[in-house]
C-alpha cells in the first residue's frame, strides 16, 4: 500500500466517523432538541429583491438551455435515422429534410435574438413553431408599438413569419 492509497483511506474513515458524529447527534433529541441543525435553519423564506431578479434571470438561461438541449435531442434522433444501414431511402430524405429545416429554424431564431437585442434589449429569446414565432424580451418597461413594430419587422425579414406573438419579461 503507498502512500496515496494510505491517505485516501485515512480521509474516507475521517469522513465516516464525521457523518457518525453528526447521525447520533441529530438523532439524539430529534427535532426539539434547540442544539439540533434544522433549528439552525429559517423557517420562512423570505424573498429578497436580488432573489426576484435572478428569478427573472433564470428564464432566459432555462429557456435557453432547455431549447438547446431539445434541438440538440431532435438534431440527435435525426442524424441517427440518416445513418442507420436499415433506414429506407425514402425515410432518410424525410430526415436529412427536417435535419435541414431544423438547422435552418434555429439560425433563423439565434439571429432574431441576436436582432432584437442589437434594438437595446438585455436579453431575448425566439421560438419558431411552423409559421408562427414567439420572442419574448427583457424590459424594465412595457413595449411600445413602435418597439413592437420593429420586432415584428426583425422576425419578418429573417424568418418570413408575419405571426409574431412578443412578451415582455422583467
Amino acid at each position: 500500500m503507498n502512500s496515496k492509497q494510505f491517505g485516501i483511506i485515512f480521509t474516507l474513515l475521517g469522513l465516516i466517523v464525521c457523518v457518525s458524529i453528526l447521525a447520533i447527534k441529530l438523532n439524539k433529541g430529534g427535532i426539539n432538541n434547540p442544539g439540533d441543525l434544522a433549528s439552525i435553519a429559517p423557517q420562512t423564506k423570505e424573498v429578497s429583491s436580488k432573489e426576484k431578479v435572478q428569478e427573472e434571470k433564470d428564464f432566459f438561461y432555462d429557456s435557453r438551455s432547455e431549447k438547446e438541449q431539445g434541438d440538440a435531442e431532435v438534431v440527435d434522433s435525426l442524424k441517427a435515422v440518416v445513418a442507420d444501414k436499415n433506414t429506407s431511402k425514402d425515410q432518410k430524405k424525410k430526415a436529412q429534410d427536417e435535419l435541414v429545416k431544423k438547422s435552418t429554424q434555429t439560425n433563423s431564431e439565434n439571429r432574431i435574438e441576436i436582432n432584437v437585442k442589437n434594438q437595446g434589449f438585455e436579453d431575448a429569446i425566439c421560438y419558431i413553431e411552423g409559421d408562427r414565432a414567439k420572442v419574448f424580451v427583457k424590459s424594465n418597461k412595457e413595449l411600445d408599438t413602435k418597439t413592437s413594430v420593429q420586432i415584428q419587422e426583425i422576425v419578418e425579414d429573417v424568418a418570413n413569419i408575419s405571426d409574431v406573438y412578443i412578451e415582455v419579461k422583467k
